[in-house]
């Protein structure tokens, strides 16, 4: 399916054994109050990169009423009960070692944010961007290589995998509307199913610009295929050319930062042994250490990050 790295960078993966250590990732609950902040936090930058702007106290009132009144509102808790339903979903896959994704789970997350679900039946351009989407008679051949690409990335993920499973379903653009908000939806899912919390993609002005960058950069590589009668070679073989490093720089600071507060979270009820220096000496002895608060933990990862800078291993765009 591609030339991919395979793994997520070392960065990631000690934050993936430190919130091992804690017992692993809690349930998504809105009774969790990481979980719903998180929840909250991804809903309200998601829809704003469309456009649509929500204030804290619109926030509260939505979810509070379960109503939502303007168009904003609209969008922003469309969003939270698709990422509510989604991530539920994909935790319990996780916990029972399975896996499930297809175009009526597609469908049905498509379905909360814009309220269709429906596949789209004519032509669109997005406003924008450099490719042009398939024609409507060819997208559910493009949805099983999607969905099969898909699969590899969570059975392999990394930051590349997830990146580019994400290029290529903004490519596709498979709804009339709603296609930026669900393939974030889809991104996540694959990251809940690996025992990962949601990453938050930041909505504020410099941000989405960084973001749409990214996804043009790593889009060109489908121009040419998009404009044919699908092929699935000549599809994987573009994905295989695509260059989504940009993104996959974004996607992997975004996702150490949410495994730190799920770990920061979890650390003040239970503790992690393990920790490494900002030397780096001493680690093996470190590692046998208890880290018994919440503080602890914080003071674990800085530690990390400054060696990771250091050491040249922090991602820049």
């Amino acid at each position: 399916m591609g030339k991919e790295k395979r793994n997520f960078d070392a960065a990631i993966e000690w934050r993936r054994e430190m919130l091992g250590r804690l017992g692993g990732l809690p349930e998504p609950s809105v009774a969790d109050k990481e979980w719903l902040d998180l929840l909250k936090e991804e809903s309200r930058n998601s829809v704003m990169l469309e456009g649509y702007f929500v204030s804290e106290e619109e926030i509260e009132r939505v979810l509070s009423s379960g109503r939502a009144e303007t168009g904003n509102e609209k969008a922003f808790y469309g969003y939270f009960k698709a990422a509510r339903f989604a991530y539920d979903l994909a935790y319990r896959c996780w916990k029972e070692n399975a896996f499930l994704f297809d175009i009526p789970l597609i469908r049905s997350i498509n379905s909360f944010v814009a309220g269709e679900g429906i596949l789209r039946f004519g032509n669109v351009r997005i406003a924008g961007a450099k490719i042009t989407p398939p024609d409507p008679s060819q997208i559910e051949p493009w949805l099983k290589f999607y969905i099969a690409y898909a699969e590899s990335a969570k059975a392999h993920p990394s930051e590349e995998a997830l990146a580019r499973q994400h290029v290529l379903f903004e490519c596709i653009h498979p709804f009339p509307d709603g296609n930026g908000r669900t393939g974030r939806i889809l991104t996540n899912y694959l990251l809940v199913s690996c025992g990962f919390p949601p990453i938050v993609l930041k909505g504020d002005e410099e941000s989405r610009k960084a973001y749409l960058k990214a996804i043009e950069e790593a889009e060109r590589a489908l121009a040419s295929v998009l404009d044919e009668s699908f092929d699935w070679e000549n599809v994987a073989s573009a994905m295989a050319g695509m260059e989504a490093g940009r993104l996959a720089a974004l996607i992997g600071r975004q996702l150490k930062l949410s495994v730190e507060r799920i770990i920061v979270s979890l650390g003040g009820e239970r503790g992690v042994a393990g920790g490494p220096s900002r030397s780096g000496k001493g680690r093996e002895a470190r590692e046998e250490s208890t880290l018994e608060t919440g503080r602890t933990i914080a003071d674990a990862i800085e530690d990390r990050r400054i060696g990771e800078e250091n050491q040249g291993i922090v991602n820049s765009e």
